[in-house]
């Protein structure tokens, strides 16, 4: 087990005067963090490279005068993974990803003024990105150099979750050095390993530094956001509550050995296929729990999509049924979700899928393999349990197939068989549960979405992926999905995949939109420090009720004045 930590203090910065009120200038924040945006996009941090990155995040830190600590996670594994043999699996340098050994970082500015509103806020956000392998990019030659291109920037991790990150140490460093009056605690975290279950980076120090995390009433990470038109107008607040939990399960078959020009019938491949079948044919009953009838009562408003809006008004006011399955009333609701909106019929039930299949080499391309194996994909519903999901899957997979002693009292012989357990190395921790619908962060942006934006929704989600904040959520943290970033829903879409991309104008105004948040959860004047108290740009058309009787025209990019 690794337990190394370094600490660096930085001499406060002494300014002179009254400078808590000055205007923050977002552009000049938003320029900043798009420099340090595309310098972490070319070191192309993926999971295992992040240390490649921290002479920049390190550099910039100190530049801003933030006191930072520097953990190092991860538990060293029995066997190391083999090193890839495609480039894009390597890091900048060309070295292995690390195993272990991965950076993580601490930013604490401490409440200066009295008495404190509550326990401290804590920011989250990972250093690493998923690789782009077998990904051919249109917009860009090098998915890990940032190409900016028609107002966009181009990068891998530019919406997962690097735009963020660099806001984030950029208004850090505003609130430090304008000495900002603070009631409660700001904390930022910057972590490692995210993209491959969080295990040896967030579990990692939910674990073995749980010191870090005392005193911490809320959190915000990654999940939730702005959503924008196509023209970068707000439609809608969107934060994150809650999120399905992923698990991994392993399915193994064994048959007997034979020659491919005499398969029999209890061949291994034959007893996956049938499993695997089962898995397909075999779907977990739907329903709605109250997050998910939330979100879609509320995005019924503005979807744009009038037969997707149809069905989200339906189900989102259908009566109150703790756990009732509704695929009987609700029958033809479900069958259009699950042919033409998979991301929304995800939402209502558990879900599993065939990943990867191992069996047999290209040494032996005429045998009949005697053993082949499956990842299952699961993601369970927030208020389900893999305790409870591994007894009915094995009920439905494992099975036998023997043959009958021809000695009196001998046991049967097994000659092929067929089990599911769960993957011993994708051990997930349980759900942390539901965040509050009702708690101090929607209050607040409930208010920001009256005062700041004139009226838009405020509305609650659920992600079928998972993130950090599902550690935090067990530990009784009040922590929510919200980026510092006005995005189209498309634009998030791209997050893992091809062209993934920033809108750069859109930068400037969720640093605004973010530092209004942080402020009024953590100062004492709601006042100080947005540069307007009611946001000035364009408000979606889409949402019909945003303006009443004004009349407004679309203008640049959303961006605040």
């Amino acid at each position: 087990m690794i337990k190394i930590s370094k600490r660096f203090f930085l001499a406060p910065l002494i300014l002179m005067g009254s400078i808590a009120h000055a205007a923050t200038n977002y552009k000049t924040i938003s320029e900043n963090s798009t420099k340090l945006l595309e310098k972490l996009i070319n070191g192309k941090p993926i999971t295992g490279c992040e240390s490649e990155v921290q002479n920049i995040i390190e550099s910039r830190l100190k530049e801003l005068n933030l006191n930072f600590e520097l953990i190092v996670s991860g538990d060293a594994p029995a066997t190391l993974p083999p090193t890839p043999n495609d480039p894009a699996l390597l890091c900048k340098s060309g070295k292995a990803p690390a195993a272990s050994g991965f950076p993580n970082y601490i930013i604490k500015i401490p409440a200066n003024v009295s008495p404190k509103k509550g326990g401290a806020l804590m920011v989250v956000a990972h250093m690493d990105v998923v690789p782009a392998a077998k990904q051919k990019w249109v917009e860009s030659a090098d998915p890990h150099t940032a190409t900016s291109k028609n107002g966009y920037i181009y990068g891998r991790g530019t919406m997962d979750m690097l735009s963020y990150l660099t806001t984030a140490i950029e208004l850090f460093g505003e609130i430090k050095n304008t000495q900002q009056k603070l009631n409660r605690d700001l904390i930022l975290m910057l972590n490692s390993a995210e993209e491959t279950g969080g295990m040896s980076g967030m579990g990692w120090l939910v674990k073995n530094r749980p010191e870090l995390f005392d005193g911490v009433e809320l959190a915000l990470s990654e999940g939730g956001f702005v959503s924008t038109d196509s023209n970068h107008a707000p439609l809608y607040i969107g934060y994150e509550s809650g999120q399905k939990l992923p698990q991994n399960f392993k399915i193994t078959a064994k048959g007997p050995s034979a020659h491919s020009s005499k398969p029999t019938k209890d061949s291994a491949f034959n007893m996956l296929m049938d499993a695997l079948t089962k898995i397909r044919t075999t779907k977990a009953i739907p329903r709605l729990i109250p997050l998910v009838k939330s979100y879609f009562k509320e995005r019924a408003k503005v979807e744009p999509d009038q037969k997707l809006a149809a069905i989200m008004r339906k189900l989102g006011n259908a009566p109150d049924v703790a756990n009732a399955d509704i695929s009987l009333k609700y029958q033809n609701e479900i069958r259009i979700l699950e042919a033409d909106y998979p991301q929304i019929h995800a939402l209502i039930r558990t879900t599993c899928l065939s990943t990867v299949v191992t069996a047999g080499n290209d040494s032996s391309k005429n045998v009949q393999p005697t053993e082949v194996t499956a990842n299952v994909n699961c993601r369970l519903m927030p208020d389900e349990s893999v305790d409870s999901l591994l007894p009915m899957l094995q009920k439905m997979i494992n099975s036998t197939i023997t043959k009958k002693s021809d000695k009196p009292g001998e046991p049967d012989t097994v000659v092929a068989s067929v089990t599911i357990e769960l993957d011993a190395l994708d051990m997930r921790p349980s759900h942390g549960g539901v965040a509050d619908l009702n708690g101090v962060i929607p209050k607040e942006l409930a208010i920001l979405a009256k005062g700041y934006f004139k009226g838009i929704p405020v509305i609650p989600s659920m992600l079928t992926g998972a993130t950090d904040l599902r550690y935090l959520r067990k530990r009784g943290i009040a922590a929510y999905g919200l980026a510092a970033g006005f995005f189209t829903d498309a634009d998030v879409a791209r997050s893992h995949g091809l062209d993934e991309r920033v809108y750069e104008a859109n930068i400037t105004a969720g640093a605004e939109f973010f530092h209004k948040v942080l402020s009024d959860l953590s100062s004492p004047s709601t006042k100080s420090p947005a540069s307007v108290e009611t946001y000035q740009g364009p408000i979606s058309h889409n949402f019909k009720d945003a303006f009443k009787s004004e009349k407004h025209s679309h203008v640049e990019a959303g961006c605040a004045h």
